[in-house]
């Protein structure tokens, strides 16, 4: 159906009480999308807007969705669009605090490495040790093709962001911890670990200078911290 973006924006208003938890929506002409904040759809969980004409402007439109504290998004499909490293930006930073969403599919979009590196520091932020804290820990899976030349970066920098979101569906469906522990899981793997330290400074553009050994006669405080 070719609903186009007025159709889905009149829709989606419109689902705000509908105990719908699944909406597929690809192939419909859609590229803006305006998200009403007193109008979240209250129980939809799975949203596929798949193979539409979305750009920057539409990811705003999602990222609305995204960042409102009753969000009950699981998953969303965004294959098949027209995003590029801009999109990510605006999505990576709606995440920062999203508590709801697991899988975000972005194959077949315009993304390149740099978007890759967005994704990397959305997950797993080495610039200190209160930002690994803060970083995501609900996103369980994130496919993407980033169109890079350098397939050797490509792989270092997806190896990362999955051994950050592996970390997170551990403790996402651990019976015997909560959803936070996975941030600090992921100091113990990388702050405290001088060489995947390293590396992750590297590839997110941070100063290694700022990451020198760690002072013994600090370590009890940071194991504090996170509560090791």
């Amino acid at each position: 159906n070719n609903i186009q973006s007025e159709g889905f924006n009149i829709m989606f208003r419109a689902l705000r009480d509908s105990p719908i938890e699944t909406l597929h929506c690809n192939d419909c002409g859609i590229e803006s999308i305006e998200i009403d904040a007193d109008n979240f759809p209250r129980n939809l969980m799975d949203l596929d807007l798949s193979d539409n004409g979305i750009s920057a402007d539409g990811c705003r439109g999602i990222a609305q969705l995204l960042q409102g504290g009753d969000s009950t998004l699981t998953k969303l499909d965004l294959y098949d669009n027209n995003i590029r490293d801009e999109g990510v930006a605006i999505l990576a930073d709606s995440l920062r605090n999203n508590t709801s969403l697991a899988t975000l599919h972005l194959t077949n979009n315009m993304v390149t490495i740099e978007g890759a590196k967005l994704f990397l520091q959305l997950v797993n932020d080495v610039s200190s040790i209160k930002a690994t804290l803060q970083s995501n820990r609900t996103l369980q899976r994130i496919t993407a093709d980033y169109g890079e030349d350098d397939q050797d970066l490509n792989e270092r920098i997806q190896r990362h962001i999955d051994n950050a979101l592996k970390i997170n569906a551990l403790y996402a469906t651990s019976s015997w911890s909560l959803p936070e522990e996975a941030c600090k899981e992921k100091v113990i793997l990388t702050q405290l670990h001088s060489e995947t330290r390293a590396k992750l400074a590297a590839l997110q553009g941070v100063n290694h200078s700022l990451y020198s050994e760690i002072n013994p006669l600090h370590l009890p405080e940071v194991l504090a911290l996170v509560g090791r």
